[in-house]
């Protein structure tokens, strides 16, 4: 099936003045430049957290909030209760209005305290699309270079690479009667932003309906792709037939029990790593299965007994199947929050016009190590060869702890009665075990004393009494990269609001850089 879009081409008036003086001229060009200015859409407020009906103008037709009492939805239930501004949530755009239509009809809201922006877009009454899952994109439009993105797709972060595009897919239909989609999408902080351009860093949230068939994850035929699985990786068809890497998000209430129940009927993530953290969170709360974890965010409700979760488990995964249909049905252009010059950009303007994102780090951390060079000879018997090898014995080998600085949003991290401040601030050395399932954790300054040989010579018997050198095997290692592997900074703290509201625990991991080995012979 193929959509075609009409374009109304309308044609231009060309108005010759006979006679102007410099005043008419001066106010062709003011009207001219506030055109130019009014490119992008205003968002306009309204009473997001309580409304019952969305603003439409007088005679349109009724449109039930997400959270009304007989709205359709199709989004993790709990996004209903977890909405409140003084628990962090602000709106920031907005296209519903009492004085026009404008399609797509969506808003976002975005909490502060934890860095997630939460778009909800209503699809009106249409004529039945075959669909089988719902595909959320937010991506970097134009191919901008920001790192805005870099925490929504892994539980591991990169500093180096920025990620163009975060792809969520949910197992939900389009529905023929009005329904809301939802998705959430962790932004983190980028000081930047604040000197850029609107027109360079434009977000792109794209929408599509997709109709795939024979569903097999990894080799198994599955009915349904559970929960919500995400990946660096563009439009619903690139999940399929490849060998992916992503993340499976879950989210819950504090409740160690129905966390347990959901990760054993979900094939996909099933794993003793998650079913640790469960445990963890039933006996000890969320402050003891933070230690569990590589990233997630634990916070959103007024109550300490009931902390919302964001949890994202990273997994190797392969989708075969077939799409059948694939329909892009929103694709609105945002103007990032702090930008300059943002009323010159296409997209929509944000009514939250401050920097997203809690924290960062203004660069990747570095590990160095020394290794000291020792040459030892084993002896065969008469007619064997003698082999002479070295081993390097990494003798100061830990994280150089002024090689990054944590930086803190000061539009979030600071004395205002809308602010935060940060507590029990943890960084820490953690090691993933190679089967995935557990994690070593090592305090900030620990240093390794592991014995690593490394053949880096040979030296062959030749049987009458000489030796023949032989080449290295197997070659001498020129940085500590292996001896890092799985190795992360993993940082945790806790966003305390100044309102006296719930505090948000933030846990993230990021990649750390090996630098060569420093040889002492």
């Amino acid at each position: 099936m193929k959509i075609f879009r009409l374009s109304l081409l309308t044609a231009s008036i060309s108005l010759i003045l006979v006679s102007c003086n410099k005043n008419e001229l001066q106010t062709i060009n003011e009207e001219k430049n506030i055109k130019l200015k009014s490119m992008a859409v205003a968002s306009t407020t309204f009473n997001w957290e309580n409304v019952e009906r969305m603003p439409v103008p007088i005679n349109h037709p009724t449109i039930l909030s997400p959270w009304s009492s007989g709205a359709n939805i199709a989004f993790p239930a709990f996004f209903i209760e977890d909405r409140f501004k003084s628990n962090g949530w602000e709106l920031v755009y907005n296209s519903f209005s009492t004085t026009e239509t404008v399609n797509p009809k969506f808003f976002i809201i975005y909490n502060k305290f934890r860095g997630l922006l939460r778009a909800f877009f209503y699809l009106d009454p249409i004529s039945p699309i075959p669909s089988t899952y719902v595909t959320h994109s937010l991506k970097l439009k134009d191919n901008a270079s920001i790192p805005v993105l870099n925490y929504g797709s892994d539980e591991i972060a990169s500093l180096v690479k920025n990620a163009k595009e975060i792809s969520q897919v949910q197992p939900y239909r389009t529905s023929a009667t009005g329904c809301w989609y939802a998705a959430e999408f962790e932004i983190n902080y980028t000081p930047a932003i604040r000197n850029m351009p609107a027109q360079g860093s434009l977000l792109q949230w794209d929408v599509n309906s997709t109709n795939i068939s024979q569903i097999t994850i990894n080799g198994t035929s599955e009915g349904t792709i559970k929960g919500t699985m995400t990946q660096s990786v563009a439009g619903p068809e690139n999940i399929l037939n490849s060998s992916l890497k992503g993340t499976v998000m879950l989210y819950g209430k504090h409740l160690g029990d129905s966390m347990l129940k959901e990760i054993n009927e979900n094939k996909l993530i099933k794993s003793e790593y998650l079913l640790n953290f469960a445990s963890s969170l039933a006996s000890g709360g969320y402050a003891a299965a933070a230690g569990k974890v590589l990233s997630a965010i634990f916070g959103g409700s007024s109550t300490t007994t009931s902390q919302v979760i964001n949890l994202k488990s990273t997994t190797s995964y392969k989708l075969s199947g077939s799409v059948n249909d694939s329909y892009l049905i929103a694709a609105p252009v945002l103007v990032p929050p702090g930008a300059s010059n943002s009323s010159n950009s296409l997209g929509i303007l944000p009514l939250y016009n401050k920097v997203l994102g809690v924290f960062t780090l203004d660069k990747t951390p570095i590990v160095n190590a020394t290794a000291k060079e020792e040459w030892y000879t084993e002896r065969g018997m008469p007619g064997d060869r003698d082999e002479r090898f070295s081993i390097y014995n990494p003798s100061d080998y830990r994280l150089v702890q002024n090689s990054y600085n944590i930086l803190f949003n000061p539009d979030i991290i600071n004395t205002s009665p809308d602010g935060a401040r940060v507590e029990n601030l943890k960084q820490e050395l953690v090691q993933r075990e190679k089967d995935g399932n557990l994690i070593n954790v090592f305090p900030i300054n620990y240093e390794f004393s592991s014995h690593y040989r490394i053949t880096v010579g040979n030296i062959g018997w030749d049987g009458n009494g000489g030796y023949i050198p032989q080449p290295a095997s197997p070659s001498p290692w020129d940085s500590n990269e292996q001896l890092m592997t799985g190795f992360f900074l993993r940082i945790s703290f806790d966003v305390v609001p100044n309102n006296g509201s719930s505090r948000t625990k933030i846990v993230k991991s990021f990649k750390i850089k090996a630098n060569p080995i420093d040889i002492k012979s």
